[in-house]
């Protein structure tokens, strides 16, 4: 395994960017946009290092580019293969909108939902994380299954990976259990 520490110190080289982003829309190729897309890249491919031996060959790494712009909400996502971001669950860290922390867990595709697993509706008033930006049409604040807050700057990197290879094992046991 790689070193958790590098995942956490990236994530919190993301959640730091975030704060310290314009407050406008921030397009994918200029410097500013170049530099999120390296830390989550580097931060996609630490995650995947990072998870179980045995899981690592069912998913792949993926993280957020926008197209032309970034999104509100920044993440990093371990895909089943055969699979993309828009037509599957997946295990995600998406990171707050305004640089707080990070969601991990199961979660459901924002443009075409799989509902292959339960999604947890988080009380607005007990949110830290917030996913949802404030002019953007996709809300990711209650498509997780199992969502767990981490607090920036992350510290823990024992529980946000003892809670992701969690996550993992329930995605892919229900990939099994539809697919075989």
């Amino acid at each position: 395994m790689s070193n958790q520490h590098e995942f956490l110190a990236l994530s919190n080289e993301i959640c730091t960017w975030i704060q310290g982003k314009p407050k406008w829309a921030v397009r994918s190729s200029d410097a500013i946009g170049r530099k999120a897309l390296l830390l989550l890249k580097e931060g996609a491919r630490s995650f995947h290092e990072n998870i179980s031996e045995e899981l690592r060959s069912q998913f792949y790494p993926s993280y957020s580019t926008g197209k032309s712009n970034l999104p509100s909400s920044l993440w990093i996502a371990l895909i089943p293969r055969h699979r993309q971001v828009h037509n599957s669950m997946m295990v995600a860290i998406c990171y707050g909108c305004a640089g707080e922390g990070a969601v991990v867990g199961v979660m459901d595709s924002v443009t075409m939902p799989q509902l292959w697993l339960p999604l947890e509706k988080r009380d607005p008033t007990a949110i830290e994380v917030n996913l949802n930006g404030p002019q953007s049409k996709f809300k990711f604040n209650n498509k997780f299954h199992n969502p767990v807050e981490f607090i920036a700057p992350l510290k823990n990197p024992k529980g946000l990976f003892e809670h992701a290879n969690h996550s993992l094992e329930i995605l892919n046991a229900e990939l099994k259990r539809r697919y075989g």
